[in-house]
């Protein structure tokens, strides 16, 4: 039987915390708010032509959110607040792209 190590046992108790306690509706409410809003901005960007109508909303606001939280986790895990800052750059350089075609 192998023994957990500090970093793991912190792990399993974060992800017990987040998917399973007190905190599993504010956490997933938050998230879908914020996908929500998001959403709704880039909305309003297709309608005034600064975001291309073949883009689903919905989902680069998905995909946004995601880039963040990921940006955040690598940039404890490394501890290192480029991380974040790189994984931000590579979503801006993909919408950038997008838009030009």
């Amino acid at each position: 039987m192998s023994k957990f190590t500090t970093t793991e046992y912190t792990h399993a108790l974060q992800e017990q915390v987040i998917t399973l306690g007190p905190l599993c509706d504010p956490t997933s409410s938050y998230f879908a708010h914020l996908e929500q809003e998001l959403a709704a901005a880039l909305e309003q960007a297709q309608q005034e032509g600064t975001l291309s109508q073949t883009i689903s909303a919905t989902a680069m606001a998905a995909m946004l959110v995601a880039v963040v939280q990921g940006g955040y986790v690598l940039a404890r895990a490394f501890q290192d607040p480029h991380q974040m800052d790189q994984a931000i750059r590579g979503a801006l350089a993909l919408l950038d792209e997008i838009e030009r075609r």
